[in-house]
């Protein structure tokens, strides 16, 4: 919200720290290769990770962060480097650009829809082949009938976190299970993916067969709040899947 009704007349730290990190991995002076932002913290986003790169639709093109631009020609001289030629130019979704590429979020300039690039891709097909796997042995095993009675959770160091982060809400779809859950492994070294598969203690509604629990019921049937939005509002939008 901050960056959406950004005031160019007020330095912004996380603009400021956005841009000094674009200006570092584009200069021949700098020996930075890559960033990536890490979200530390506790925030209350309902559950919904995605919902954290909602905004980004609503970034002004035309808005031009001018004091937070002359701090950051400050610090790069200080530093005994040269801003480039177009930082003068670079409005807010410009800066938040930069940096979401960095996150494998190709942010398009004409409509401003999301993508994954294929590095993502490359991380779910793995992903996927798994999960299917370790599916397919709890249904031989009795545990699951349909994969919609399962449940999975990710495991993954925090350059795959960041990446998966955007379409965690819709990750339940590609795999074709009730819910997917994503967690970094505390050992940061840790460059593997680790999935876990377990069946869904949660109510199944009775249209779309997900077991989400929270059911309400709608004529003479028990309905998640997915397949009543469906049913009575304008439906679900996906962005990934």
């Amino acid at each position: 919200a901050r960056m959406k009704n950004h005031n160019p007349h007020t330095e912004d730290n996380v603009m400021i720290e956005w841009m000094l990190v674009s200006e570092c991995l584009k200069s021949k002076q700098s020996r930075a290769e890559n960033a990536l932002p890490v979200f530390y913290g506790t925030v209350d986003i309902g559950g919904k990770i995605g919902k954290i790169f909602d905004h980004i639709n609503e970034l002004p093109k035309d808005v031009i962060p001018t004091a937070s631009i002359a701090v950051v020609k400050s610090c790069l001289t200080k530093m005994g480097m040269t801003a480039s030629d177009s930082i003068d130019s670079w409005s807010v979704f410009t800066v938040v650009n930069s940096m979401m590429k960095n996150l494998g979020i190709d942010l398009s300039e004409k409509n401003f829809s999301l993508s994954l690039d294929d590095e993502t891709w490359n991380v779910l097909k793995t992903i996927k082949v798994e999960a299917n796997r370790l599916l397919e042995e709890k249904r031989n095993l009795g545990i699951i009938g349909s994969s919609l009675d399962a449940e999975i959770k990710i495991s993954c160091n925090s350059e795959t976190f960041i990446r998966l982060s955007p379409c965690i809400d819709e990750l339940k779809f590609l795999l074709i299970v009730s819910a997917v859950s994503l967690e970094v492994f505390e050992d940061s070294e840790n460059k593997e993916i680790s999935i876990d598969v377990f069946e869904s203690k949660k109510d199944k509604c009775d249209r779309c067969w997900h077991h989400t629990g929270n059911l309400k019921q709608l004529l003479d049937s028990n309905l998640c709040q997915r397949c009543i939005e469906n049913i009575e509002e304008e439906g679900e939008k996906r962005k990934f899947f």
